[in-house]
């Protein structure tokens, strides 16, 4: 995972001359997913990087639903002072493609400003699981078609299309199973209700130490530093798939 901190002191450059100095009072920054999840860890290590830099507290708003759209409606509707942002994953770029109609114009009533964070994706599953490689996790899902559970944090989300990003190239059989949240879904993984996950690797790093899940692949082109002796899908032998997760914020238009 990366963060861009000069991409963050950009904002305090954002106020016209003449104005108001920015920021004034406190700067509400809306999660639009449930805690526990890859978005919301990045967003509060940029809140605390804010806090730092800006001198006035960030204040941290879930607002999870709708693979990010309710807490971004949210921020459109905010006065356009810069003090009310979003923080938005991947999933921000292609919902305008996989719902027909959006509570807000990507382009009309959204002001982007920056690419903040990327974010290695990893397949993780179970420890019952009879896989060690994607390789095997393949072959234990194709020897009986269906019955394998992948959760995501909802549908729409980059852990729910990832996954049927894989299951598209491979003609594979699964049963995705939507929670309001990553979080929530990891906690079902651990409890045993769904044997798989796609899900960012600051979200499972301690888990996968203590032996809790089993991390199979990195989605992404290139190996995680956090985990250096997780391969890639690629690398598992399976060409072609590659999916990286990138985060920016956001603020209203206007």
């Amino acid at each position: 995972m990366r963060i861009s901190i000069l991409a963050i002191t950009l904002l305090a450059l954002a106020a016209p001359l003449g104005a108001q100095q920015y920021p004034h009072k406190p700067i509400r920054l809306i999660i639009p997913f449930a805690p526990g999840g890859g978005t919301d860890i990045i967003g509060r290590l940029i809140g605390q990087e804010l806090t730092e830099g800006m001198g006035q507290p960030v204040v941290i708003d879930n607002r999870g639903g709708s693979g990010g759209i309710v807490g971004t409606n949210l921020m459109t509707k905010a006065d356009p002072d810069g003090h009310t942002i979003s923080l938005c994953s991947l999933g921000f770029a292609y919902a305008p493609a996989i719902y027909a109609k959006l509570p807000y114009d990507t382009e009309k009533d959204i002001a982007p400003i920056a690419h903040v964070a990327s974010q290695p994706f990893v397949f993780t599953v179970h420890p019952a699981v009879a896989a060690n490689s994607m390789k095997e996790l393949v072959s234990v899902i194709r020897a009986k078609p269906g019955t394998m559970h992948y959760g995501s944090g909802g549908a729409g989300g980059a852990s729910h299309l990832g996954t049927e990003l894989l299951k598209h190239q491979l003609s594979l059989q699964m049963t995705h199973v939507p929670y309001k949240g990553t979080g929530p879904a990891l906690s079902a993984m651990l409890g045993g209700e769904i044997q798989m996950q796609l899900i960012g690797a600051s979200s499972v790093v301690p888990l996968m130490k203590s032996g809790r899940l089993r991390v199979l692949a990195v989605a992404g082109g290139k190996r995680s530093p956090a985990m250096p002796d997780v391969p890639t899908v690629i690398e598992n032998g399976i060409p072609d798939y590659v999916f990286d997760v990138w985060y920016g914020l956001l603020a209203p238009a206007r």
